[in-house]
This record gives structure tokens, C-alpha cells and sequence, in this order.
């Protein structure tokens, strides 16, 4: 279930997935959404990604919101990005900050 954060602009929204802790953009003038990590459809193959050398073995895989994420990956391309990889509550992503406050 997703959980409405905060309105970012005028077509832009924050949300959070209750069950996994993944922050989402939707943008309701573009009819998409999307996440701070890499991700394919569920119709999609992780396998087929894995062998293609997209992602790793080892890479932590989690199902969401009609799509695979791979919440080992951050891609932060611009500001939306930049709040998602703030907001983002995955345990990679707490992982992460932790890490990156221990200045490890």
C-alpha cells in the first residue's frame, strides 16, 4: 500500500510503499512514476538482467509496486532523486546512510 508523503509541485507526488520502505515519485502529467533505484517490470525477467550483466547475483531484489526493484543501485539524476534517495526507507537505502554517517 502506498502511503501519500508530500506534493512536490503541481503534478508531482511523494509516496512511500508501507510493506517495503521504497520512496516513489508519480507524475500525473507524464502517467509515470518512479523510484530512486533501477527497475523492470514485473512482466520483466530479474534472471534475464542478471545475465545480461545489468545486475549483479548479489543484488538485493525486492517486488513493488508492478515493478522489480533492485535496491542495491541509487541513481540520482536530478532534485526529485536527490529527495528520494532522502526519503527512501528500503533497508539498502537505511544501510546506505548509516554507512555514509559513519563516514565509512
Amino acid at each position: 500500500m502506498l502511503e501519500e508523503i508530500r506534493k512536490l509541485d503541481d503534478t508531482a507526488t511523494l509516496y512511500r510503499d508501507n510493506r517495503t520502505g521504497i520512496a516513489f515519485v508519480r507524475d500525473s502529467v507524464r502517467g509515470c512514476s518512479w523510484s530512486v533505484h533501477p527497475s523492470i517490470s514485473t512482466s520483466g525477467s530479474v534472471n534475464g538482467m542478471r545475465k545480461l550483466g545489468y545486475w549483479e547475483k548479489e543484488d538485493k531484489v525486492v517486488r513493488c509496486h508492478g515493478a522489480y526493484i533492485n535496491t542495491s543501485h541509487v541513481v540520482i539524476d536530478n532534485e526529485y532523486d536527490e529527495i528520494l534517495a532522502r526519503e527512501c526507507m528500503c533497508q539498502e537505502c537505511i544501510r546506505r546512510r548509516e554507512t555514509q554517517q559513519k563516514g565509512v
